[in-house]
């Protein structure tokens, strides 16, 4: 089973399994709808967000957004719950984390509350 890792709004932190090519329910399940990904370069991971989350005024998550700002700066705000997953394999299925960045996303502490949107 592969792992990954989802975020709440409120801190909270969870760690999640699921097969490989058998992703797609999960992560809209996480996020609580229609999702979107974006690639974490430095972090070497994928992080899923509900596509709607600005429209419907759902909360900002501070941690997602400090993970946001990590690799792009002082851009923009994530709202909603995430996920956070490896890269893709060659048949472009989403992979899991490893131990290590599982444990890193555990453990990441970062939450930025506004950045002025």
């Amino acid at each position: 089973m592969e792992q990954a890792v989802v975020i709440k709004t409120d801190g909270t932190k969870d760690i999640v399994e699921f097969e490989v090519g058998k992703s797609f329910d999960l992560i809209q399940k996480s996020v609580g709808g229609y999702f979107q990904v974006i690639d974490l370069p430095k972090a070497k991971a994928d992080l899923w967000l509900n596509e709607e989350g600005k429209i419907n005024n759902l909360p900002q998550n501070p941690i997602a957004t400090s993970l946001w700002v990590d690799e792009y700066g002082y851009t923009d705000i994530i709202c909603g719950n995430i996920i956070i997953t490896g890269g893709v394999d060659e048949m472009g299925e989403t992979l899991g984390l490893s131990l290590e960045q599982v444990a890193k996303f555990m453990n990441y502490d970062r939450q930025l509350w506004s950045l002025g949107f």
